[in-house]
Parts: C-alpha cells; structure tokens; sequence
C-alpha cells in the first residue's frame, strides 16, 4: 500500500530512502519483509509506500518497486536512492528508475559486516578486538581511492596475538567488499546523507504504534492513521507549525566530527593511523549501540588522554583533538610516520633510513618558508598555524623503545644565537602548554617542560630509551628555550 496523493507533494527529484525490514510483519501473513520506502521534506522521513513481500526473490522485488513508480509514486524521478544493499532491489530500482544514483547507507553496512562478524564469533567484549574492528568499519569513511591502500596498512598493523581473532574477518571483507562490492560503492566519504536515520526511525515510529498488536487489521489501522498524519506534517512544516508524528531525520554519526575528519584528511593532515584512531573514536557510540542493543557501553580507557600502549591500532583519539596544521604539517606528520612505523618486530622498515628520510623533508620544506624570514636554516621558521576555532587538546602515543642507555638526562638551560620555532606551538601531547624545551643533540621542540618530565618518567620506570620521536636519536639533553632563543 502507499499514499500517491501524499508522494505528489514531494519535489520529484526529492532523495529516496527505500530499505527491508523483517521487524514489522503482521501475524498470520504470509510474508518475509517488509519494503519502505521513505523520503525528505524539510529534514524529516515521510513514509509514502510500504509493501510486504513472500520472498525475496526477483519476482517479488520487481512487482513492488513497479507499483511504486508506476502507480504509487509516478511523478517522482529521484536524483539519489538509497537503499541497504540487497541485490536484487539494486537489480529492481536499476532496471526501474535507470537515471538514479543508486547508494548504500553506512547503517545498512554496518550491520552487514557487524553480522557477518558475529557469525565468526569475534569477540566484542574484548576491548582491543572491538577497537579494531571499529577501525575495519572505519575504512569506508576514507576515499574510495584509498580504501585498499588504508585496509592493507590496518591489517599488517594487527598485533600478531589478534590475527587469528580476524583472519576470516579481513578475508571476507577484502573478497565481499573491496572485490566484488567495489570501493566506489562502499566509500561513504564525504557523502553525509548515508549516515542519515530516515530509514530507523520510520520503522522504531511504525513499531511504537503497532505495539504489541501485531494483528493485520492493526498494522493495517497503524499504517492508514501514519498517512493520514502525515499530510497534516507535511502541511504544517511548510506553515512552521507542530509535527504530529513525523521524526525528524538525524546523522546517526556526528556530522560536525565527520567533516572535520574528512577536512583534516583531504588537507593531507592525517595518515593513516591518524585517521583510523580518529575514525575508530568518532564511531564509537554507533558501533557501541548496534553491537550492544541500544546500551552504550562505556569502555575503560577509550578517548581519556594519552596512555602508554603496545601496538599503535589500539589507539582511538577524539576528533577535536587533532589540530588543523597549515605549512608546518611535516612536524607533526613526520612524529606520526615515525609511530605508526614503530611495529615490535621492527621488521616492516628501515627505521634509520625513515628517520633521515623524515628529517630531511621536514627540513627541507621549512628552508623554503623560511627563505624571506633569516636564510636557510630550518630552526627560523615561523610557528604552526593553529585552526583558530579549535581549542581542544591533542592526544598522541609515546613510544617505549628498547631497553634504556641514557636514562639520566639534564635539564638546564643551553644558551644558543639561533632562533627556535617554538613561539605560539603548543605542546604536541598536552596540546595546552606552548613549546618551551628542545632536545640536544638533535635539537627538535615537539614539548613543554612538563610532558617532557612525565614521559622521561615513563621511560626511567619502564627502562626504555628516551628518545627523540622525529629523528629516534637518543636524547642526551634537555634544553629550555630562553626568551632571546625563541625570539
């Protein structure tokens, strides 16, 4: 059944919804789904058909989807349909409204993979499992372009302990999604509207009014007083008046979160640990409500500032918290090549020729921005440009590496004539503090005094090297930045 009248109203190019569901089935009907289909007006989910279908077979979805564009909605020609990836609806809505951009949803793929998952039995309760697996469902936030590259880079980054926890896992993923899905199809980049809830609250408002009368004269009676109110909605969005029942449609993810992710990586300010922590953390309250039924659970440890772990997957950070970096991106970038680099076994990378590496284009892009501003040496560039509407902290991981040689590190001041970068930087693990100590012999400034003693601690207790995150020397010195030096 469907409301014509209703869908008339519509913009016909107006963005369509159109999804199964199981949840609503009438006792004593014959039936396996039921096919909804929703659309948009003024940021809210009209329902205008909905079908119960036998099977689902061809034939079934190819009967409904006709009636829908040929005696339901006629006069709508939707420029986007959005549908869960069932493939014979894509084969129906394909060879029934050809012009359409035919897309899935992030819900619809979540709950794919969520399911598959659980019929692998992978264990969510462990909290490192499920912060990578929030991490493999991260990967279709990235460019479709840079989906196979960002899922190689996660799974050769899984602590051994965990590969045969997601061997199958990785397997079904690279064979169902990235090969025969097709990046382009799954890549929900930039694309806002697939995280849209339309769809999951149209069924939890049919549901909350059917009750717990599941009879056909009742879901029948629920679904002719939905079209009847929503005329009234319709009617009264325009006029700016009361809804009655119509739910207001919601990003089941944070848009703002989400932006600001996709910004800071297609500015080329994230690679790909930076993006999968920050992805991984933005997702969290999502894939905490799908895998535990509406309960979100609140990990220990997840998003509460910088903690000392093993392998680099398991890290989440909070979006806010990375900052907006304009010319002095290789500082930071470089500081996190050289960590997620930083593999137990040491085996993925030549670390010293990535050290050099790493220094020498850091080096070599601050002499070009320095060249108006005293020659070119690369400590008389100006500071990082910090996003002026961002106040938050960023969190980063400190590696411990190998057993310590140099514990004992000075601190005292270093008297010195060059000039030193760290005017207006903020510490890089407290994100509060402006930079105020550089490192001897290396003389890099990523931190203030007091994150520079708590995590020379850290490396005393743990007997690990203190050295240098950007080049890996070992520190023999800490220097303080004087008033003259940083001027």
């Amino acid at each position: 059944m469907g409301d014509s009248e209703l869908a008339e109203r519509f913009n016909p190019n107006s963005t369509m919804f159109i999804a199964t569901t199981n949840v609503i089935l009438p006792a004593g009907l014959d039936a396996t789904d039921m096919l909804i289909v929703v659309l948009i007006h003024r940021n809210h989910a009209f329902g205008i058909s909905w079908a119960f279908l036998p099977d689902k077979s061809e034939t079934s979805f190819n009967a409904a989807v006709e009636i829908i564009f040929s005696q339901i909605a006629p006069e709508v020609n939707p420029n986007t349909i959005y549908y869960d990836y069932e493939q014979r609806l894509n084969d129906s809505l394909t060879a029934n409204v050809p012009g359409a951009n035919l897309k899935g949803t992030f819900p619809a793929y979540a709950d794919i993979v969520i399911g598959h998952a659980t019929e692998l039995n992978v264990n969510f309760a462990d909290e490192n499992i499920l912060i990578i697996f929030k991490k493999l469902l991260a990967i279709s936030l990235l460019p479709a372009a840079n989906i196979p590259e960002g899922f190689l880079w996660l799974k050769a980054n899984i602590p051994e302990v965990y590969v045969p926890a997601f061997e199958e896992l990785f397997q079904y993923y690279q064979q169902s999604w990235i090969n025969s899905m097709g990046p382009e199809n799954f890549s929900f980049y930039n694309d806002f509207d697939s995280f849209n809830d339309s769809m999951k609250n149209h069924i939890q408002n049919l549901t909350n009014f059917l009750g717990n009368n599941s009879s056909i004269w009742n879901c029948l009676r629920v679904l002719l007083n939905q079209s009847i109110r929503s005329h009234s909605d319709f009617q009264s969005l325009n006029n700016n008046g009361r809804i009655t029942c119509t739910p207001r449609c919601r990003s089941l993810v944070s848009t703002r979160k989400l932006r600001r992710l996709w910004e800071l990586f297609s500015a080329e300010c994230m690679d790909y640990h930076l993006f999968f922590a920050t992805a991984s953390g933005i997702l969290t309250p999502f894939v905490n409500d799908a895998i535990h039924n509406g309960v979100n659970v609140d990990l220990p440890n997840q998003n509460r500032g910088a903690h000392y772990v093993g392998q680099l997957v398991f890290e989440e950070l909070v979006v806010d918290d990375v900052r907006f970096l304009n010319h002095r991106i290789p500082r930071v970038g470089v500081v996190a090549n050289v960590l997620i680099d930083n593999n137990e076994d040491g085996n993925d990378v030549n670390q010293e020729a990535n050290a050099e590496a790493a220094d020498n284009a850091h080096n070599d892009q601050i002499r070009q921005e320095a060249a108006n501003d005293g020659g070119d040496n690369p400590q008389n560039a100006e500071a990082a440009h910090v996003d002026e509407d961002d106040n938050d902290e960023i969190q980063l991981i400190i590696p411990n590496n190998g057993p310590v040689e140099n514990a004992g590190v000075a601190v005292g001041i270093v008297p010195d004539d060059r000039a030193f970068d760290a005017v207006d930087q903020l510490c890089i693990i407290c994100a509060d503090q402006p930079v105020n100590q550089y490192f001897l012999p290396c003389r890099h400034q990523i931190a203030c005094y007091g994150c520079v003693e708590s995590w020379r601690a850290v490396s005393v207790e743990s007997e690990t090297d203190f050295i240098c995150p950007v080049c890996r020397q070992l520190i023999n010195e800490v220097a303080i930045v004087t008033a003259a030096a940083a001027a």
